[in-house]
């Protein structure tokens, strides 16, 4: 598959500047930093970038694949909930420059190893609609060496949004490689149902991978990366069959209140025809009743009649 030119990777060309962490963050809170960075041993390949996609996903890779983000790396400094962390004590704008400089000290820490990967959004639009995002104004500057100081050897793109290429890596720097990925993926990926990454979601990932590895003795990293894919979209199709099964529960439920509504109007129905039906025979059994006591006393006057006539044809004869 031959890829055009247009169709390639925008890759941001990094301005050549001397990146101070002073012109973000105060002496003692880099000190901080630094220090909780130096909390544990430094592990080249442990940690991992982002940029362009939701925090929820690319804090989720990390987990499963063990390695850290700056928000790990950090953490009671980001933890709001720990006394440490100094968002409590900033406004708004202050807190988001104290995270870059936190983040370009991060670029300058990932620098002591030789390679490290960023998670982006896939090809053609890997950075962030933000032209003046973290990663391409402070962390990929720094990372190439440009902002003084040592650089990375390699920088690698992966794109966890796309359905099975969680684990699929390639080298964006300093060779762009991105039309090997473009081939096996393609410029339309099927991208993942974007959903709230919550503990119920992570149980159900890592019982599908659970069951999935039970059935091979040592998994490989692609295909851990596929099953863990599974897993995310055997959740996407159960929330998706959740809201099928709540969707045809609504409609039956709808479907037997209108029969039961249907089953009052008929009885109330049958019931007002019986009503109607005997008071029109209770009509009819009292006109029945009258027309027989009038013809009853239409009967005696005519035999009182008859029998006063009779009467006096005797008494003429008599005579």
């Amino acid at each position: 598959m031959e890829v055009s030119k247009e169709s390639k990777p925008r890759v941001c060309t990094p301005i050549l500047t001397d990146w101070n962490y002073l012109d973000y963050l105060s002496q003692e809170e880099a000190d901080e930093i630094q220090k909780q960075f130096e909390s544990s041993p430094f592990s080249p390949g442990s940690q991992v970038m982002w940029t362009g996609m939701p925090r929820e996903w690319a804090q989720l890779w990390a987990d499963q694949n063990n390695v850290k983000t700056l928000t790990s790396i950090m953490g009671p400094l980001m933890d709001t909930s720990h006394p440490s962390c100094r968002k409590s004590r900033k406004s708004r704008q202050q807190w988001r420059k104290y995270v870059k400089g936190a983040s370009g000290l991060f670029a300058k820490y990932i620098c002591r190893g030789s390679s490290v990967v960023v998670l982006t959004r896939p090809p053609p639009n890997t950075y962030s609609h933000r032209q003046s995002s973290t990663y391409q104004t402070i962390e990929e500057p720094i990372l190439k060496g440009v902002s003084g100081g040592p650089s990375v050897t390699q920088i690698n793109y992966v794109h966890p949004m796309v359905i099975g290429a969680e684990h699929y890596q390639y080298q964006i720097w300093p060779i762009d490689e991105s039309d090997k990925w473009i081939e096996v993926y393609g410029l339309k990926p099927q991208i993942k149902r974007r959903y709230s990454v919550t503990g119920s979601a992570h149980v159900e990932i890592n019982r599908a991978i659970t069951k999935t590895e039970a059935k091979t003795e040592e998994p490989t990293q692609v295909n851990r990366g596929e099953q863990m894919a599974g897993g995310e979209c055997q959740v996407n199709q159960g929330m998706a069959g959740a809201g099928i099964q709540k969707k045809k529960k609504t409609k039956e439920k709808a479907r037997t209140e209108e029969k039961k509504a249907e089953t009052i109007t008929q009885t109330k129905e049958k019931k007002a025809n019986k009503d109607r039906k005997e008071k029109n025979e209770e009509v009819d059994t009292k006109t029945t009743a009258r027309k027989e006591k009038k013809a009853r006393k239409k009967a005696r006057k005519k035999a009182r009649k008859k029998a006063k006539k009779e009467k006096q044809n005797g008494k003429k004869q008599i005579k």
